[in-house]
């Protein structure tokens, strides 16, 4: 009987063995492959949009796209092709897991650079990048967020300056 008891035990311990370290296993490989995602995204190789305009005509027609209907968007800076808009706070994605889910609060900043394009003065390269950050709560400090290279917003704006310019 005794020694009946002694395999039973060492079975268990060893059977809880194995889910422990399955577990650890499972949760590092989770970290590991959060830690390695990119935190910024944007493809300076190749423009999102080129246009037949000069460089300041299109730095005058996109500012102007951005702060009318539909857009409606808050430019904070704009200096030497560059145009910055104010970051703006919305729903983001949910984190957690069943009891501990929640959505958190995101942050989106759109920057736009317009550059002359290889070899022509008459035309704009146009490239567009989004910084994104999350946080639970507006009393947590802003973490960087999970990145995309274009949203619907850069997707309207794109499509209003192809119907203005005509392309």
């Amino acid at each position: 009987m005794k020694g009946n008891h002694i395999s039973e035990s060492r079975v268990t311990y060893n059977l809880v063995a194995w889910l422990k370290s399955t577990l650890l296993l499972v949760l590092a490989s989770t970290f590991v492959s959060m830690a390695c995602e990119p935190k910024m995204v944007a493809s300076y190789e190749q423009p999102n949009r080129t246009y037949h305009v000069r460089t300041e005509a299109l730095q005058v027609i996109l500012k102007t796209v951005l702060e009318e209907p539909p857009i409606n968007m808050h430019v904070e800076s704009t200096h030497e092709g560059r145009i910055v808009t104010v970051a703006e706070t919305c729903e983001g994605d949910y984190h957690g897991f069943l009891l501990w889910r929640k959505r958190w609060l995101q942050r989106r900043q759109y920057s736009f650079f317009i550059q002359y394009s290889w070899g022509s003065p008459e035309r704009s390269d146009l490239y567009v990048k989004i910084r994104i950050e999350e946080t639970p709560n507006e009393h947590c400090p802003w973490e960087p967020g999970k990145q995309v290279d274009m949203d619907n917003r850069v997707l309207q704006i794109l499509s209003i300056l192809d119907n203005k310019l005509g392309r």
